[in-house]
């Protein structure tokens, strides 16, 4: 699971959300939270988690490396 979700910001950050898993994300102020992108870039660390589970699927398709088993 990529914990990614529809799109979120606050109007006080540069960045928006889209990874339920984010702590930034999770610890918006719901009066200041707003959806969409509002036209900002990704969060690093939403980007970062992404990724890493993008890593994860793809290392458990491919099975165990030759030797390991």
């Amino acid at each position: 699971m990529t914990g990614v979700t529809s799109p979120w910001y606050s109007v006080t950050e540069s960045v928006h959300h889209n990874n339920e898993h984010c702590r930034v994300g999770g610890n918006i102020i719901v009066r200041r939270l707003r959806l969409g992108t509002g036209g900002r870039p990704l969060c690093k660390e939403c980007a970062r988690l992404v990724l890493e589970a993008e890593r994860r699927q793809t290392a458990q398709e491919s099975g165990p490396a030759v030797g390991d088993v």
